[in-house]
């Protein structure tokens, strides 16, 4: 099968490439920076340099592709530009669904988040739980709109099905998960709360886009997540692998205070505050979904997070020891 990753070099594009590859399938990647083409060389796939949201040459780059995963999007709860959480999430989606349909590729995998389930509080989220209404974060707010256009534009010629992963580990991170791994790593400030968190594994996430991609229904959607842990018990793995003093709670009035401060601090010189309103939200709300459609639909496992938490951590620890060294 030759298949269209776009953000191929992401941690979740990664472990897809991988998996596609372990296949047979011929992966043709797309890469934003040159850093990219050689990570997917050693994966063993095709590299393209470009960007979704510059839809000159996806078409031409999809034509001949059986599938297309659409993967690239921008997971924050901040931005320099918070313009980028439309540019990317909205517009990306917009160009890579276009360019497909232009290519004639048949199927589409859109991968969403979990984040845009919208459970109300207290509840958990199902794929067919109703939105609460009112968006989190910047984020949320514009995969919700990416995964309703995904759906809407089925009736252009193209089979869409869509993902939705909760909370993704993976080794080597260097997005908002990744920041919060390394501050468990090294002791840094880390905002424990004991919200609900659902998670799931880069390497399981990658599968059950291949199960949706084999066995998914046109226009359903498949919740991708395995193990539901708060950030607090994720620090204190954390803590115990790396024998630092576990993570303290933080309160919601606490997680405001901070957030306000070091916006103030922060913003007149455009740079990332310690904590972000954004992220405090989160922090405070969590996200509660459940995977067992996707276990029983589409034949979806999962991986306990104890097997995986020890490679991860040393991941992050080697990446720092270079880093010093």
């Amino acid at each position: 099968m030759r298949v269209f990753v776009t953000g191929a070099a992401s941690p979740l594009g990664r472990a897809l490439v991988s998996a596609l590859k372990r296949r047979g399938d011929h992966v043709i990647g797309l890469v934003r920076r040159r850093g990219g083409v050689q990570v997917l060389k050693n994966l063993g796939a095709e590299a393209v340099l470009g960007d979704v949201r510059r839809s000159e040459s996806l078409a031409r780059q999809m034509a001949g592709c059986d599938a297309v995963f659409h993967v690239a999007g921008f997971f924050d709860f901040w931005a320099r530009d918070v313009r980028t959480f439309d540019s990317v999430n909205v517009g990306g989606t917009k160009n890579a669904i276009a360019a497909a349909v232009v290519a004639k590729v048949p199927r589409l995998i859109h991968v969403s988040s979990a984040l845009a389930i919208g459970e109300p509080r207290g509840e958990t989220g199902y794929e067919w739980t109703r939105h609460r209404g009112e968006t989190r974060s910047e984020f949320e707010r514009s995969k919700l709109e990416a995964e309703r256009l995904a759906l809407r534009l089925r009736g252009k010629g193209i089979e869409i099905v869509v993902v939705e992963p909760s909370l993704i580990l993976a080794p080597s991170d260097m997005g908002w998960i990744g920041r919060v791994m390394t501050r468990a790593v090294t002791g840094g400030p880390r905002f424990a709360t004991d919200a609900p968190m659902s998670w799931v594994t880069a390497d399981d996430a990658a599968m059950g886009m291949i199960a949706a991609l084999e066995r998914g229904k046109n226009g359903e959607r498949y919740i991708l997540s395995g193990e539901r842990m708060s950030m607090r018990q994720l620090m204190d793995r954390v803590a115990q692998l790396t024998g630092r003093r576990p993570a303290r709670q933080w309160s919601p009035r606490e997680l405001d205070t901070v957030a306000a401060i070091s916006g103030m601090v922060a913003t007149p010189f455009r740079k990332r505050p310690i904590l972000s309103p954004d992220e405090a939200r989160f922090l405070m709300n969590g996200v509660r979904v459940d995977g067992s459609y996707a276990r029983s639909e589409i034949g979806m496992k999962y991986t306990p997070i104890s097997s995986v938490l020890p490679a991860i951590v040393q991941s992050y620890q080697r990446a720092l020891d270079r880093f010093v060294n």
